[in-house]
């Protein structure tokens, strides 16, 4: 394909996106899962939105699909869409800490605190995150304790 033709599709899954975003932030109010179309178009709308310089509004609509999904036992796909977050905002605070609690929810303890490590590393008085890696000790010390 050229670049041209590439371009326009390019511009053409932003003005779909566009369209799209006001019906799907009304859902992410009304928490509502996600419709069968989103997942297609998670990855444009995210583009969309940071492009717009609306990086906490696309984060949040984020972090919401994530749960929402993982809420419907979606996991792999709550994953999925929060690696897609990751690509357009590799510093969200907000998207570490999404990811630390699924992976506390996954009892996959060591990426959970390498997670709030991150959140502090980039805000190094974070109370949620503070909060979040201390719980996360003491349940692998209880962890230690009964093996």
């Amino acid at each position: 394909m050229n670049k041209a033709l590439t371009d326009l599709l390019e511009q053409q899954r932003y003005f779909d996106a566009l369209l799209q975003l006001g019906p799907l932030l009304e859902e992410m109010r009304a928490m509502t899962p996600p419709s069968a179309e989103e997942p297609e178009h998670l990855a444009a709308i995210l583009r969309c939105l940071y492009a717009l310089d609306m990086g906490m509004v696309a984060d949040a609509y984020a972090i919401r699909y994530v749960t929402l999904l993982h809420q419907c036992g979606q996991t792999e796909q709550a994953l999925i869409a929060l690696n897609e977050a990751f690509k357009h905002h590799p510093e969200g605070v907000a998207l570490f800490l999404c990811a630390g609690e699924l992976m506390q929810q996954l009892s996959r303890l060591n990426d959970a605190i390498r997670c709030f490590d991150q959140v502090l590393a980039l805000d190094p008085w974070h109370a949620v995150a503070l909060a979040q890696r201390a719980h996360v000790n003491r349940l692998q010390q209880q962890l230690a304790s009964t093996q």
